[in-house]
């Protein structure tokens, strides 16, 4: 089981990334843009971050740049369904793996699997 912040401002797609991460048994905490989950970044320990691109005022890339510069090791998996074209930046900035929406369970099972740190 891992800590995961979900960072997405859409409500339907937190509640189906919630359906899909929870069948895998982790525990979860939701921000809807970027400034909230990076507050709760700074106070609290992710094994791994999932976050849409394309949030008002705060967006995953500058999300993404921020964790980068506070843990360069971050597993970060980027989304976007609106935006696709951002989700090569997105690698450049630091997230491990980039999917598009909409998700399927067995290409988040995968990227989650590959970005996770693996505990001993």
């Amino acid at each position: 089981m891992a800590r995961i912040l979900v960072v997405d401002d859409d409500p339907v797609d937190r509640m189906i990334l919630e359906s899909l991460l929870t069948q895998e048994g982790h525990d979860l905490t939701f921000a809807e843009d970027g400034a909230r989950a990076l507050a709760l970044y700074r106070k609290r320990s992710f094994d791994l971050v999932v976050t849409d691109l394309v949030m008002p005022t705060f967006g995953g890339l500058r999300l993404i740049k921020e964790i980068i510069a506070l843990a360069p090791d971050a597993a970060i998996i980027a989304i976007s369904g609106m935006s696709p074209e951002q989700l090569p930046l997105a690698e450049d900035y630091g997230a491990r793996r980039v999917l598009r929406k909409p998700l399927t369970q067995d290409s988040l099972r995968e990227a989650v699997s590959a970005v996770l740190p693996r505990k001993s």
